[in-house]
């Protein structure tokens, strides 16, 4: 005896099995009513701020002081640079030390053996951070407590601002530190120029003005030729000088423009969105909760009385005579 299994077959073994199923279904739906009561699962609600990264060429010094059209609006690489500092162990920590997050998640560090990575792991479990395809970044914190979640998301928002801006701004401190390099090279370099130039005209008596004329007349051609290599050779000395002080005052000037741009207090995102507690809870879904466990129980139960039906018929083929 054979016995294909098609859907009238099915709905027969549920009809057969029905009292069972649905005890098991309203003890499921029993079950799930009072798991999913918020006394007893805790409800938790979310909190989404919306951020963009701002263009942080706008605060390049050769953008500052031309006039040039620039967009406010960071690429896609400025994206991916707010990106992985949200996703950053850095900006973890700063938010398991602000707010004492062993505690809050109920994490002993006493008794875990590795308790960063367990209120670490809780806190990636409560953050949602996603790059939308309109190139904003929506940053969602999850807590049982709604001020508790704004004031997260919103301290997370800060501290990404804070850690970019680190990062634009000590570029920024590299570049003056090699000016300032060049500027005492330069400066260390005129003045070796300038004192050369100082014993020259002293070893040679030479004021640079009508009064060497005059003693040109009493000289003889030896000390005439020596006049005039001594002179020919300030001349050079006075050239790389001025060329010296050209270089180190556009270097100083390069140095002060980009203190300007570092002095700037320049945000690196612009905030679309500001966290805010939420009116009601996020999460879990009640009604969800229930239809998947009576769902699930249902779906349970009919395999357990299909296979336990073909056990049967197949047992009781067995058994018949031959």
């Amino acid at each position: 005896m054979e016995k294909q299994l098609n859907l009238i077959s099915v709905i027969r073994i549920i009809l057969k099995w029905k009292k069972s199923i649905l005890i098991v279904c309203a003890i499921a739906l029993v079950g799930s009513i009072v798991i999913s009561d918020p006394h007893i699962m805790k409800p938790y609600y979310a909190s989404k701020s919306v951020i963009l990264p701002s263009n942080p060429s706008i605060t390049n010094s050769e953008n500052m002081f031309e006039q040039k059209s620039q967009n406010f609006f960071g690429t896609s690489d400025d994206v991916d640079r707010l990106m992985a500092i949200a996703q950053s162990a850095q900006l973890k920590m700063f938010m398991v030390q602000r707010y004492n997050l062993f505690k809050h998640y109920d994490i002993d560090s006493a008794t875990s053996d590795y308790p960063n990575y367990a209120v670490q792991l809780e806190l990636e479990d409560n953050v949602n951070i996603e790059r939308t395809d309109k190139g904003s970044i929506e940053i969602t914190v999850y807590d049982q407590d709604k001020d508790t979640a704004a004031h997260m998301v919103n301290a997370m928002v800060w501290k990404i601002d804070d850690i970019s801006k680190n990062l634009l701004m000590d570029n920024k401190q590299k570049m003056v530190s090699i000016y300032n390099n060049k500027i005492s090279a330069k400066e260390a370099t005129i003045k070796i120029l300038t004192d050369s130039i100082i014993k020259l005209r002293n070893r040679y008596n030479l004021a640079g003005n009508i009064s060497d004329l005059n003693r040109m007349n009493s000289m003889s051609a030896e000390e005439k030729a020596s006049f005039d290599m001594a002179n020919e050779e300030i001349k050079i000395l006075d050239d790389k000088k001025k060329a010296a002080l050209k270089e180190l005052n556009n270097s100083i000037g390069l140095s002060e423009q980009f203190k300007a741009t570092i002095n700037r207090d320049v945000p690196s995102i612009f905030i679309l969105e500001k966290g805010f507690p939420a009116e009601k809870k996020s999460k879990p879904v009640r009604w969800l909760v229930v239809f998947s466990c009576v769902f699930i129980a249902f779906v349970v139960m009919t395999l357990t009385a299909i296979v336990a039906d073909y056990y049967k018929n197949i047992k009781s083929v067995l058994n018949e005579p031959q």
